[in-house]
């Protein structure tokens, strides 16, 4: 699903994003651990940090620095940033998010807020995350816009895309046209889309990571085919299911 359009302000909620946060909000309440808040296996969570960490010294230079966690969710990444001496806030639309994040991680702050309207000023945050938001976003381009008018000059923003070729994608349309699986709103978006958005918001872009689930232990036919993707460049680009795009902040002309 590719959307080009850009929220007006005063614009209603969309119904993508309505959907959403009764998701999040009713998730919030009854997950037991950050894995299962965003659904991953506990795994492919593990995964995820690894990623992240292995990004971490080239987004941010020093300690201490000001970070801001966009659609926090479970609070994970908030927490890790937070224990290594970061000042992170984190923010997220669905107040039971909030409260469980809020609990598990307290050296972050933490805050209700929409990623549409966010309260804080330009400029504000040497590194600005927003993982796993975009699929979930109606106004995928404004949003991008949102996050990088807060990075100040120099500084970094890293924000995930699901992959619109991702091998899973036909599979998991037809088992919701059959009713096997329960359908949901995510949206893809191209990769050259979320780039020209990143380019029009003032974001230098400087990588892409592909991000791969990665099934349970039990689920070695899906764990093999990870694995595949992982050691065979041409698979690569089929096998991820998410990017991480990440760059800098141009300076003002």
């Amino acid at each position: 699903m590719q959307n080009d359009s850009v929220h007006l302000p005063g614009t209603e909620t969309s119904t993508v994003e309505a959907w959403w946060r009764r998701h999040f909000e009713n998730r919030g309440q009854w997950t037991s651990d950050d894995a299962r808040v965003s659904a991953w296996s506990p795994e492919g969570l593990t995964a995820r940090l690894a990623a992240f960490e292995r990004l971490l010294p080239g987004l941010i230079a020093g300690p201490s620095a000001a970070v801001l966690d966009l659609g926090c969710g479970a609070g994970t990444y908030a927490g890790l940033l937070a224990r290594r001496g970061h000042a992170v806030t984190a923010i997220d639309y669905a107040l039971p998010m909030v409260r469980r994040a809020r609990a598990a991680h307290r050296r972050a702050r933490f805050a209700v807020a929409d990623g549409q309207r966010i309260p804080f000023r330009p400029a504000s945050f040497d590194l600005v995350l927003c993982i796993g938001v975009l699929q979930c976003c109606q106004w995928p381009r404004a949003l991008i816009a949102e996050a990088a008018a807060l990075v100040r000059p120099a500084g970094a923003l890293l924000i995930e895309s699901l992959n619109p070729v991702h091998v899973a994608v036909p599979g998991i349309r037809l088992l919701e046209l059959a009713r096997v699986r329960a359908s949901s709103p995510l949206v893809r978006h191209r990769t050259r889309a979320v780039e020209q958005w990143l380019d029009s918001s003032g974001i230098e872009v400087q990588g892409r990571v592909p991000i791969y689930v990665v099934p349970p232990r039990g689920m070695w036919p899906a764990r093999l085919l990870v694995r595949a993707c992982l050691r065979l460049p041409g698979l690569s680009r089929f096998g991820a299911s998410a990017i991480w795009w990440h760059g800098r902040k141009r300076p003002a002309a």
